[in-house]
C-alpha cells in the first residue's frame, strides 16, 4: 500500500509537471506565431515599389517601418531595432539604429547572402524572415526586391519576446476547462495566466528571451526543449495554491487505501491515475491542435494576400515599363494598357483596405467617421468602376439605385461593403450571369441587396460564411483571395447597428441583403 502510494504521488507530480510543460509550449509556440504575422504582415510598409531604389534611405525606411511594428505590439526604438539597406552590388549593408552594432552589422551580409534565393523567372517582391546567427540576437524581417533591392528592418530578439509575451500570457487558456469547476477557487483575484504560471525561454547560448516572474519554489517544473529544432528551451511552473489544490484533489479519495469511490463502486487507483492521465492528455492534444490550427491559418493569411499583392504589382511593373520604353504600336494600345495599370492599382487599393479594415475591427481599434451618406449614389459610383470588369468576364451589372436613401455612415467603410459583396458575386458567379443591385427603403431601414447567379448557398453552410478564412464547398483552397471580405462586410454592418444575412436569390444564386438605419430628414452628422 505505502508503494502505491508513493507511486500515486509520483504520478500526480508528474502529471502537474506536464500541465506545466503543456502551459511553456502554448506560450512558446503563441508567441512564436504572432513574431512571425507582425514581421510578414509589417513588410508591407518597407519599401514602396514604385520607389527608386537609390532614394530609398536607412532613415526614411525607419520613418515607416518602426511606427507599423508597433501597431502589431513590437514597440521598436533606435536601442531594440534599426533598419537596414543592401543595394545591389554591395556587401556591406546600410544601417541605422541597435543594427549599427559592429557585430550585427557584420553579420548582416552574410546572412541575407545565405538566405537568398533568387528565382530568374521572379516577378515582384518576396518577403523573408530570419535569425541572425554568430550569436547577435536579432529577428530580422526583410523584402527582397526584382531590382535587387533588399532593405528590412531588425528587432532584438529578448524584446521582442518580452513585449510579445507579456502581451499574450495573461490571456492564454493554458488550464484545461475541467481545472475551472467550483471546487478550485484561488485566492488571488482577478485570477489571470501571468498569477498561475511561471514561464521562461532561453535560447540556444543559454540567454533568457522571456520571463514572466521567477519559478515557484518547490512547484514541478515542466519543460519544453526544441534546442535540438529551433534552439529554444522553455521551462513552466505552477502557482503552490494551484499545485496544493491539484494534489488535494487527486489525493483526497486516495487516503490510505489503493481504491477509491467511484459512485457505488471502489475502482483501483492504478486506474484513476490513467484515467486523469488520459483527461490530461486529451487536454492538452486538444489546446495543441488548437494553436497549430490558429498557427496554420495565421500562414495561409499571410502567403494568400502575399500572392493577392504580387499579382496586380507584377501587372503595373509590365505594363508601365512596357509604356515608357515606347513599345505602344498605337494611342488606343497605349490607353488600354494604361486602363489596365489603373484596373490593378484599383484593386490592390481595395485589397489592402480589407486587411487594414480587418486588422483594426480585429483588434477593436476601428474609428468610424460617421455623416450623411446617400446610399443610392454611393452604389451607383461603385457599379460605374465594375462594368468594365463584369464585362471582361462576360458577366452583366443590373443597378437599381436610386438617389435619397440616406444612412448616418462613414462612407469609406460602406464602399468596402459595396466592394466585397460585388467582388465576390463576380468571382463566384459562372460566365454570362447577370449580377443585381438593388436599393431601397422598407419602413425606417435602407437595404442593400446584392443577388448573383451562381449556384447559391447551401442552408447549412450559411452560419460560418461570415467567418474569416472560410471558403465553402468546390471554392475552397482554389478561389484566390485573402478569405477576409465577408468578415470586414460582416463587422462593418454591425458598427453601423445593421444586420446582414445571406438568403436564395429569385434566380437559384445567392442574394446578400443589408439592412442600415434610414436616416431622418435633417439628421446631423457625428
Amino acid at each position: 500500500l505505502r508503494s502505491a502510494w508513493r507511486a500515486h504521488l509520483t504520478a500526480t507530480d508528474r502529471a502537474i509537471a506536464e500541465l506545466a510543460a503543456f502551459g511553456a509550449r502554448l506560450v512558446t509556440e503563441g508567441v512564436r506565431a504572432e513574431l512571425e504575422s507582425a514581421r510578414l504582415l509589417s513588410l508591407a510598409s518597407v519599401t514602396d515599389p514604385a520607389l527608386d531604389p537609390r532614394a530609398v534611405t536607412a532613415p526614411s525606411l525607419a520613418e515607416r517601418a518602426f511606427p507599423e511594428l508597433a501597431r502589431f505590439g513590437l514597440p521598436v526604438t533606435d536601442a531594440n531595432g534599426g533598419v537596414f539597406i543592401l543595394r545591389q552590388g554591395q556587401d556591406i549593408p546600410e544601417t541605422f539604429g541597435a543594427v549599427r552594432d559592429s557585430v550585427t552589422a557584420a553579420s548582416l551580409g552574410p546572412a541575407l547572402a545565405h538566405n537568398e534565393r533568387r528565382d530568374p523567372a521572379q516577378v515582384g517582391d518576396r518577403s523573408f524572415a530570419l535569425t541572425l546567427p554568430e550569436g547577435s540576437g536579432f529577428e530580422v524581417g526583410y523584402v527582397q526586391r526584382s531590382d535587387a533591392l533588399m532593405a528590412g528592418f531588425a528587432i532584438r530578439r529578448d524584446a521582442a519576446w518580452q513585449s510579445i509575451g507579456r502581451r499574450l500570457l495573461p490571456t492564454l487558456p493554458l488550464l484545461p476547462p475541467w481545472l475551472g469547476d467550483s471546487t478550485l477557487r484561488w485566492k488571488l483575484d482577478p485570477v489571470q495566466m501571468d498569477s498561475l504560471f511561471a514561464i521562461t525561454v532561453d535560447d540556444a547560448r543559454g540567454r533568457t528571451l522571456f520571463a514572466s516572474r521567477p519559478h515557484f519554489a518547490d512547484s514541478p517544473v515542466g519543460t519544453l526543449d526544441e534546442r535540438s529544432t529551433v534552439g529554444l528551451l522553455s521551462t513552466a511552473s505552477l502557482h503552490p495554491d494551484l499545485v496544493a489544490r491539484l494534489r488535494d484533489r487527486f489525493n483526497a479519495t486516495q487516503q490510505r487505501s489503493v481504491l477509491v469511490s467511484v459512485g457505488a463502486f471502489r475502482v483501483p487507483v492504478h486506474v484513476v491515475i490513467a484515467l486523469l492521465t488520459l483527461q490530461l492528455a486529451a487536454a492538452v492534444a486538444w489546446y495543441l491542435g488548437r494553436q497549430r490550427t490558429l498557427a496554420r491559418t495565421r500562414r495561409d493569411f499571410v502567403a494568400s494576400v502575399s500572392h493577392e499583392l504580387r499579382t496586380p504589382l507584377a501587372q503595373i511593373r509590365l505594363f508601365t515599363e512596357t509604356i515608357l520604353l515606347g513599345r505602344a504600336a498605337s494611342s488606343a494600345e497605349q490607353e488600354k494598357w494604361l486602363g489596365i495599370i489603373s484596373r490593378e492599382t484599383r484593386r490592390l487599393g481595395d485589397l489592402l483596405e480589407n486587411v487594414l479594415v480587418f486588422a483594426q475591427l480585429d483588434a477593436d481599434r476601428a474609428r468610424l467617421e460617421m455623416e450623411r451618406t446617400d446610399l443610392g449614389e454611393l452604389v451607383e459610383d461603385i457599379v460605374e468602376g465594375y462594368v468594365p470588369v463584369a464585362e471582361r468576364k462576360g458577366m452583366r451589372l443590373l443597378a437599381d439605385a436610386p438617389s435619397g436613401i440616406v444612412i448616418h455612415a462613414d462612407p469609406r467603410a460602406m464602399r468596402q461593403v459595396v466592394v466585397n459583396l460585388l467582388d465576390n458575386a463576380l468571382k463566384y458567379g459562372p460566365t454570362g450571369q447577370v449580377v443585381r443591385i438593388e436599393v431601397m427603403r422598407e419602413e425606417e431601414l435602407a437595404v442593400l441587396a446584392v443577388e448573383d447567379g451562381g449556384e447559391g448557398i447551401p442552408l447549412e453552410s450559411r452560419g460560418k460564411l461570415f467567418e474569416p478564412f472560410v471558403r465553402l464547398g468546390r471554392f475552397a483552397g482554389t478561389t484566390a483571395g485573402s478569405g477576409i471580405g465577408l468578415a470586414v462586410v460582416r463587422d462593418i454592418v454591425r458598427l453601423h447597428e445593421g444586420e446582414i444575412r445571406v438568403e436564395d436569390g429569385a434566380g437559384g444564386g445567392a442574394r446578400f441583403v443589408v439592412e442600415l438605419p434610414f436616416a431622418p430628414t435633417g439628421a446631423t452628422t457625428a
